[in-house]
C-alpha cells in the first residue's frame, strides 16, 4: 500500500469497513465513523478487493472506468460533431497527464467522469425520442386522452425512451453517491432537459398554427 496516495488509503480504510461491517466505515479511536461521502467508491473498491485490498486490485476499478470514459468521449464526439472531432477529442483525453494520473487512481474522480458521461448520453437519447416527437402524438380529451397516455406509457416501458430515462436517472444517482458535489452538474442537466422539452413543445405548437 506504499504506492497509494493519502486519499486512496483513506478510501481503502472505509472499503475495509464494507467487508467487515457491510457499509463504509472505520474506527476513529473508540468511535465508529461511517463514510458520508464517496460511498459508492468505497463499495466499488470493496468489491474489487474481495480477495484482499491491495494496491493492484484497487487500481483495476479506476482503470476499467477510464476505458468507459474514453468510449463515451469518442461516441459523444461522433454524435454531436464528427468522426474527426471524436478522434481528436479522444487523443487529447488519452494523452492528458490528468487523465493518465486519474486512470489508475482509486479516488472518486474517474468514477465521476464515467457516471456523468453516461448520464449525458442517456438523457440525450431520452430527449431525442420524446422532445422531438418520436412517440405517437397524444390525441383526444378527457378519458380518451388519459387512455392515450396509458397506452403511450405501456409502449414506452418496452422501448428505449423509458429505458434511457431510467438508466440516466440511475447514472445520476451513482454520480451523486460517488461525489455529492456533482449535484451542480446534475442540476445543469436537469435545466437543459426542461429547456429542450420546452423548445420542442413550442416548435410543435408553431407547426400546428
Amino acid at each position: 500500500q506504499k504506492c497509494l496516495s493519502v486519499d486512496e488509503r483513506i478510501l481503502m480504510s472505509y472499503a475495509q469497513g464494507v467487508q467487515e461491517r457491510g457499509y463504509p466505515s472505520k474506527f476513529l479511536g473508540n468511535t465508529l465513523n461511517p463514510l458520508t461521502t464517496y460511498e459508492l467508491s468505497a463499495y466499488l473498491l470493496a468489491l474489487a478487493g474481495a480477495c484482499g485490498l491491495k494496491g493492484l486490485s484497487v487500481r483495476v476499478v479506476p482503470l476499467l472506468f477510464s476505458v468507459g470514459v474514453m468510449v463515451f468521449v469518442w461516441r459523444l464526439g461522433r454524435r454531436f460533431f464528427s468522426e474527426q472531432v471524436s478522434i481528436i477529442a479522444l487523443l487529447l483525453y488519452l494523452f492528458s497527464h490528468l487523465a493518465i494520473n486519474f486512470s489508475y487512481n482509486a479516488f472518486h474522480v474517474q468514477y465521476d467522469q464515467f457516471w456523468y458521461l453516461l448520464c449525458v448520453w442517456c438523457f440525450f437519447n431520452f430527449l431525442k425520442k420524446t422532445a422531438t416527437g418520436e412517440q405517437s402524438e397524444l390525441k383526444g380529451r378527457g378519458p380518451e386522452k388519459a387512455a392515450e397516455w396509458l397506452r403511450w406509457f405501456k409502449s414506452g416501458l418496452t422501448g428505449w425512451t423509458i429505458k434511457d430515462g431510467l438508466i440516466g436517472g440511475l447514472a445520476g444517482s451513482c454520480l451523486y453517491l460517488s461525489w455529492e458535489g456533482s449535484i451542480f452538474g446534475l442540476f445543469i442537466i436537469f435545466l437543459l432537459l426542461v429547456y429542450e422539452i420546452y423548445l420542442a413543445a413550442s416548435a410543435r405548437q408553431y407547426q400546428k398554427a
